[in-house]
């Protein structure tokens, strides 16, 4: 579904699929390339791969891992360079559960947006507007032409899923302006609470766990104890199959479901660092994020995603 929009954006703005022929060597040093996307109000933390065009005119895809990365089109300007940088991500995966850009939709004029090179600097981005539009209706030149400034347009799909044309049927893009360079940033999504007050999540969640490494899925189950109007609970985290195992979790959410939890284990093994947001479908709640192990709790590369619901 993003391909469609990039090809369609590309072909119409008449710009070319075929990058510029190489300028000579010079002395001028490579910038370290661009690793991480950071949006903390909507809980991002993810990898950026650099994508280009396939030989169809299509824009790839990250395939490292392609619902839990973003890609920047690579044939652009990079984040903080005059003109607009493009980054693409998944709204879900098959089946329907969430992926990257699944809480785009959510953020607001003024957020921030942060993008992380390879030597640690950070740069600040912050929305200015979204909008939402049908494929063959795409905004091209605003989306990859502007060039009245640095920009950052983020980029995924939206809308109802058409299954006759393998497409959603809008679009979305959150359009951010350049606004400076950010101190040093160590990747990490951890609910913030400055208040004790947090969104009611007690119950209980079985679902699974997806290990993208050793490429092994995990039934578990979520059992959460949570004083009413609390940000901080406590519960059980159990493993259902292949062997159950129990063992306990302690964490924080606050008002806009973002959640954190640590799952002690036994022997001296790392912890286990659970992050995400509250996903309210149809009239249900489920937790959706990802996970490391991390005796700091925080994720600078995730492991692999759960999915745990409906609660009851």
């Amino acid at each position: 579904v993003l391909t469609a929009m990039v090809a369609l954006a590309l072909s119409v703005a008449g710009l070319s699929l075929t990058p510029p022929a190489l300028a000579p060597p010079t002395a001028s040093p490579v910038p370290p390339p661009f690793v991480r996307l950071l949006i903390p109000a909507i809980g991002v933390n993810a990898t950026i791969e650099s994508v280009g065009v396939q030989p169809d005119g299509t824009m790839e895809t990250p395939t490292q891992r392609p619902w839990n990365d973003v890609g920047w089109y690579n044939s652009g300007p990079r984040p903080g360079e005059r003109g607009s940088a493009v980054i693409a991500g998944h709204l879900d995966r098959p089946g329907g559960n969430p992926a990257v850009f699944w809480r785009l939709r959510d953020l607001r004029v003024g957020d921030s947006v942060l993008v992380v090179d390879a030597s640690g600097k950070a740069l600040r981005f912050h929305v200015t507007r979204f909008i939402f539009f049908q494929p063959q209706d795409a905004p091209v030149q605003d989306i990859f032409g502007n060039t009245a400034g640095s920009f950052l347009n983020l980029t995924t799909c939206a809308g109802d899923w058409i299954p006759t044309q393998h497409q959603t049927a809008r679009r979305l893009v959150v359009y951010t302006s350049f606004a400076g360079q950010a101190p040093a940033y160590t990747p990490t999504v951890t609910p913030t609470t400055r208040s004790q007050k947090g969104l009611s999540i007690a119950g209980t969640y079985n679902g699974s766990m997806y290990d993208e490494i050793k490429q092994q899925t995990t039934y578990i189950s979520v059992f959460i104890k949570q004083s009413k109007g609390r940000a901080d609970f406590r519960g059980t985290f159990t493993v259902t199959s292949p062997s159950q195992r129990a063992y306990p979790l302690h964490g924080k959410v606050d008002l806009q479901g973002n959640f954190s939890f640590t799952v002690q284990q036994p022997g001296g093994q790392m912890p286990l660092y659970f992050y995400g947001t509250v996903q309210h479908q149809q009239a249900v709640d489920y937790l959706h994020g990802y996970f490391c192990s991390s005796s700091t709790n925080s994720c600078s590369v995730n492991t692999g995603y759960f999915t745990v619901g409906p609660r009851y």
